[in-house]
């Protein structure tokens, strides 16, 4: 909850809180005057009286602590300590009139705490329906008294106490209403997105940390859905941000169609939503592809021109706990789930890491390193988003290769880990330089050669992973002895190193960077056979190509391990 609707609650609350405490004081004065006003009472009757008072009382210390620790609202949702004071209130005030036949005495004011209740606790129909009920019920102690036929002073003055009730009633009870119209229209206006008509940015984390922490104590399944529209900036630059903002609108449209309670669909900003699904990550995955399936079969205004001939979307899941324990874990989970979909043809993506795979072969001893080396992976990513899930693609393009060469399981899982972790030495390189559009200066490559060694010194005090070592340091070595940071040739270099060297190759030519457009598998390929014997192990680059010319093999697929 936001700070001004924190102080609003508390300000109402107070008001409403001594309104009632005030209302239960003067009922207290009032049976105090009518008790010392008659002395010929009958002691059951006094009796009742003591007990009325000792309920009420009692009931106005446990309402009032209530009340102190968690506020009041007008017009509200009552709870127990509001129905409870309610009911009491209205049954000890009409029974101890009954019960002494005062039906002249000023205690009958005590009939004006109900109605106030029921006024600001209810709103203004409940607060009439006690204030008629109160009304009736005076009318009748005035029959019972005898009253003649003619109009009496007590039947005038009970006339007058009615209308009263009932004006004060529907005052209250209006503002009350009112009160509760603006809360709501203000709280739809914090949480709701003015374009999409989705709930905005704030409600979603507020939300996402409240099923987080719901999820936790209940041990229940919860999932995250991310994406985004995929060339939404083409879109904008050919038609306008107006109509960019249609096509957002009409995405809202989609999601409140498709998305049902309880789930909840959120814009996170610009062009990327969320969907929150309390349920199994196979719920989560079906919900997606609803999602995709509903937003391609749209027939948005501009969508042939688009670069895959319609509107598509790339999705990424992510479920607590095993890939988040946090929102904020959560949130990156999906986040890059949805960032390799778009390597998968804009399929829903479920989350998966090489890094979480990787960490169950890492010592006990060793996982917080490791988790520090999870860390700077991030960092990279961060500071280079045009390689985005490189590393991961570079494992499986490995991997295919070791399967062929029939290397052993260790050999593989060495293989693995230096795929992954092989640029992590770029941590120390800076951002510019990384994205840098344009040749290198001789300086800036220097720099740049480095990071080998930089992603060995990173590894090396991890001794689960001291075999990975060579195959990071020297997996830019060339097979002429061209290469760096050693200048190994041929044999020399450690055959998983080679391995990693072609696999590496061909992503980085086969990937979008800001200073060149990626090549096809193809071309790739052929770049590959160009410089076999020189910069590549010619073996493995044949092996290699035989591999991509699979049509299974031409993208990597991000699975569970098993199906690497």
């Amino acid at each position: 909850m936001v700070k001004w609707e924190d102080d609003r609650k508390n300000k109402i609350s107070e008001h409403i809180l001594v309104t009632h405490i005030i209302f239960v004081f003067v009922f207290f004065m009032a049976l105090l005057a009518m008790l010392k006003t008659t002395p010929d009472r009958p002691s059951e009757v006094f009796t009742i009286i003591l007990l009325a008072i000792s309920l009420i009382g009692t009931l106005v210390i446990v309402y009032a602590s209530k009340k102190l620790s968690s506020g009041l609202t007008l017009a509200g949702k009552p709870g127990l300590a509001d129905i409870s004071l309610f009911l009491f209130s209205f049954f000890i005030a009409a029974s101890i009139l009954f019960l002494t036949g005062k039906s002249d005495s000023p205690v009958k004011i005590v009939l004006l705490i109900p109605i106030i209740v029921a006024s600001t606790s209810y709103g203004k129909t409940t607060g009439l329906v006690t204030g008629g009920f109160a009304s009736a019920f005076l009318l009748v102690l005035d029959l019972l008294a005898g009253l003649d036929s003619a109009p009496s002073v007590k039947l005038q003055t009970d006339i007058i106490n009615s209308t009263v009730m009932l004006t004060l009633a529907w005052f209250i009870g209006g503002l009350a209403d009112v009160d509760k119209d603006i809360r709501v229209m203000l709280t739809d206006m914090a949480n709701t997105d003015g374009l999409t008509g989705l709930f905005n940015h704030r409600y979603f984390h507020q939300s996402l940390q409240d099923h987080i922490k719901q999820a936790r104590e209940n041990n229940s399944q919860l999932s995250l859905i991310m994406f985004d529209i995929d060339y939404f900036k083409f879109y904008n630059d050919n038609y306008g941000h107006q109509k960019g903002d249609e096509l957002l609108k009409e995405m809202g449209l989609i999601l409140n169609t498709v998305v049902k309670s309880p789930c909840i669909a959120a814009r996170y900003g610009g062009d990327e939503f969320t969907v929150i699904v309390p349920g199994s990550k196979e719920r989560a995955m079906e919900i997606a592809e609803e999602i995709r399936q509903a937003i391609e079969s749209q027939p948005f205004e501009g969508a042939a021109v688009q670069p895959k001939g319609k509107i598509t979307v790339s999705l990424g899941v992510a479920t607590f706990p095993k890939h988040g324990s946090t929102p904020k874990e959560l949130i990156r989970s999906a986040d890059e789930a949805m960032y390799k979909a778009k390597y998968q043809g804009n399929k829903a993506q479920l989350y998966f890491s090489v890094m979480d795979d990787l960490r169950e072969g890492i010592a006990e001893t060793e996982r917080d390193l490791f988790n520090s080396i999870k860390t700077l992976i991030t960092i990279i990513n961060a500071k280079d988003r045009y390689t985005f899930g490189h590393s991961e693609r570079v494992v499986h393009y490995s991997l295919r290769l070791a399967k062929q060469l029939e290397l052993s399981k260790e050999d593989s899982v060495i293989l693995r880990y230096a795929a992954f972790l092989h640029d992590i030495g770029k941590i120390e390189i800076d951002r510019e330089l990384l994205n840098k559009i344009g040749p290198l200066k001789p300086r800036e490559w220097a720099v740049l050669k480095k990071h080998p060694v930089w992603g060995s010194d990173i590894v090396r005090p991890i001794i689960s992973l001291r075999k990975v070592i060579p195959v990071i340091l020297h997996h830019h070595e060339n097979f002429d002895g061209t290469g760096y940071p050693a200048g190994l040739a041929g044999e020399e270099i450690p055959l998983l190193a080679r391995v990693l060297r072609i696999a590496d190759s061909f992503d980085a030519m086969t990937t979008d960077r800001p200073y060149k457009k990626a090549k096809t598998a193809e071309q790739a390929c052929e770049e590959l056979r160009k410089f076999r014997g020189t910069l590549f192990d010619p073996y493995l680059v044949d092996l290699f190509v035989q591999i991509i010319q699979r049509k299974d093999t031409e993208q990597p697929v991000f699975k569970e391990p098993s199906a690497v």
